[in-house]
């Protein structure tokens, strides 16, 4: 799963969020009608409150500058409205009509590299290091918490280890697959984000009993987000964390191209007062 990082002018985006001109206003209400026309179908369950968006019920122009003013821009909403807001973002961080002035800055950072930034960060200064285990993982405005190491992260320095002990759990819920909730609630050989991902298994094949059965899925997901966005003082803030770890870093001669493209990023970024926009591209 690559990174990809854009960057935009930081003012200028939060002088049109804070207090949109009426013709700016008219602009981002087109860009939320489209992200709804866009993604409403595919993650919205019966019943979403998204779905009155853009109606007598739910005026769209309403909605969206309640939204905007509003400290904590995912409250409430499902994991469709999320998904929606998303994509509304992601085009106003883009949008020239709005000078936003959207620059690409890196097509791909790779999953493994970030994991590895984080490891080192963890080794040195602990949970407490939030830089980089929010890139592209908290979005502007989200009430949510930065993830912490155990949710970041599938394995440690033995990755077969860890997956073996995956491989184990899943033998010891053949015999009993009736248990298979209070076996992985009880069980203390995974760390959080493997039974996260041996739970994620296991709802996926009760979904696809369901879709076989052609049983409709009514029930909201749960939101995870996918992108973040960080400003100037975080910028400078990650970059200081970044060349903390440098020699580790130049140690991996396919780590050491990545942490160089990163430094050049964070300094430009940071030299010129953007922000960055990161996006976890599936």
């Amino acid at each position: 799963m690559p990174y990809v990082i854009e960057s935009f002018n930081a003012a200028k985006f939060l002088k049109v969020i804070n207090g949109p001109t009426p013709d700016q206003l008219e602009i981002l209400v087109d860009m939320f009608h489209e992200a709804i026309e866009v993604e409403r179908e595919s993650y919205c369950f019966s019943g979403d409150p998204a779905f009155q968006w853009g109606t007598s019920a739910a005026p769209l122009e309403k909605i969206l500058t309640d939204r905007l003013a509003s400290t904590d821009w995912y409250a409430g909403l499902t994991n469709g409205g999320a998904m929606i807001w998303d994509r509304f973002v992601m085009h106003l961080c883009q949008c020239d009509e709005l000078g936003m002035e959207n620059e690409l800055d890196c097509e791909g950072l790779s999953w493994e590299f970030i994991e590895e930034v984080n490891r080192q960060l963890h080794q040195r200064t602990g949970d407490g290091n939030a830089s980089f285990l929010a890139f592209g993982r908290h979005p502007y405005r989200y009430g949510g918490p930065v993830p912490g190491m155990g949710e970041q992260q599938l394995h440690g320095d033995d990755r077969a280890g860890d997956l073996m002990k995956i491989q184990a759990f899943l033998a010891r819920c053949q015999s009993d697959p009736l248990r298979f909730q209070e076996l992985l609630d009880a069980d203390d050989t995974l760390a959080p984000a493997q039974k996260k991902i041996v739970q994620q298994l296991f709802d996926d094949s009760l979904q696809d009993e369901d879709d076989e059965g052609g049983e409709d899925d009514d029930e909201p997901s749960e939101y995870e987000p996918a992108h973040s966005i960080h400003w100037p003082d975080e910028i400078s803030q990650m970059l200081k964390d970044l060349k903390s770890i440098e020699e580790t870093m130049n140690q991996d001669e396919e780590l050491s191209e990545q942490y160089t493209e990163l430094v050049e990023i964070l300094e430009s970024l940071s030299s010129k007062g953007r922000a960055m926009y990161v996006v976890a591209d599936a």
